[in-house]
């Protein structure tokens, strides 16, 4: 009986040490619970700046991709475009209805273009988007924003930003970040010359591209005639002799330029240029994010408080 009782008395204190656990559980849940409440009722003032950031920040990052997304549809668009005429680009850059000469970094066409990006004027609607996001700001005070050429549909991307994307002076710096040209040959076959960045100093390479029949380019080797180009990093020496391949020799088809520009008072754009004509723009400037797209007849712009 003594060895039947301890045996009881024995599994009662188990269960009693299961019971204590329980209740030691249920003041722990208790205590978590109350402090999540305490966390989700009380006022935190940097977690929402922290939150309303992320929110603004992913809004801009969707706007970005959307707008580069347009871009690239606006530039299917306009290759579309039977072809006008064009204005040459001198040195000194007489006629602010075209882009400003390209520093040491970029190289220029020298000859004209086959495809032409046609002009598309800016109505008061969007020179007022442009007036307003930019006001203040030093890299973009001297805009063409002249009412009368406005009124007159004289007014473009090229001749209202033309005075402010400059290196003059030193205010400001070009950097590219992409260049394609292309040309057509004898053989009838369309070659693409892609120009990137390929060393810490920015200095620009490229290789070489074909358009296969599917209308993707493949990469590919220099043809005889330019096999003295590979390796060589780029330079006008080389975009002229690139050019001598082409049909009619020395004119391609398109040269387009991804380029980012970096002004005095720290404001930032990126522009798309086809054929020196303004594609597509997007600046930054102290607490503003403009951007402006081309389209068929007119130009779009956006300005985003960030």
């Amino acid at each position: 009986m003594i060895l039947a009782d301890d045996g009881h008395n024995d599994g009662d204190k188990g269960v009693t040490g299961n019971s204590d656990a329980d209740e030691k559980e249920i003041v722990i849940e208790r205590r978590i619970d109350r402090r999540l409440e305490e966390i989700y009722a009380s006022d935190r003032p940097w977690l929402r700046r922290i939150i309303g950031t992320l929110i603004i920040a992913a809004s801009l990052l969707i706007a970005w991709m959307m707008l580069r997304n347009r871009a690239e549809d606006i530039r299917k668009e306009v290759r579309r475009n039977p072809p006008v005429s064009i204005e040459q680009t001198t040195d000194e850059n007489p006629n602010p209805g075209v882009l400003p000469p390209a520093d040491t970094a970029v190289v220029s066409a020298p000859a004209v273009p086959t495809q032409v990006v046609p002009d598309v004027t800016l109505d008061a609607s969007s020179a007022n988007t442009i007036s307003e996001c930019t006001k203040g700001i030093d890299a973009f005070r001297e805009l063409d924003l002249d009412p009368q050429k406005i009124s007159a549909g004289e007014a473009t991307l090229e001749s209202v930003f033309g005075p402010a994307l400059t290196v003059a002076k030193g205010r400001a710096s070009r950097e590219t970040q992409l260049e394609n040209v292309r040309i057509r040959t004898k053989s009838g076959e369309e070659l693409r010359l892609h120009v990137t960045p390929g060393d810490q100093r920015g200095r620009l390479y490229h290789k070489l591209f074909r358009v296969a029949d599917d209308g993707l380019p493949e990469e590919t080797e220099f043809p005889d005639e330019l096999k003295d180009l590979k390796d060589q990093p780029y330079s006008r020496e080389v975009l002229e002799k690139f050019l001598t391949a082409a049909v009619p020799p020395g004119q391609p088809i398109e040269i387009e330029k991804h380029e980012a520009w970096t002004f005095a008072d720290k404001s930032g754009a990126q522009i798309i240029v086809s054929n020196d004509k303004l594609v597509d723009l997007q600046i930054y400037v102290k607490g503003k994010f403009l951007a402006c797209t081309r389209q068929t007849a007119s130009v779009a712009c956006k300005c985003i408080d960030r």
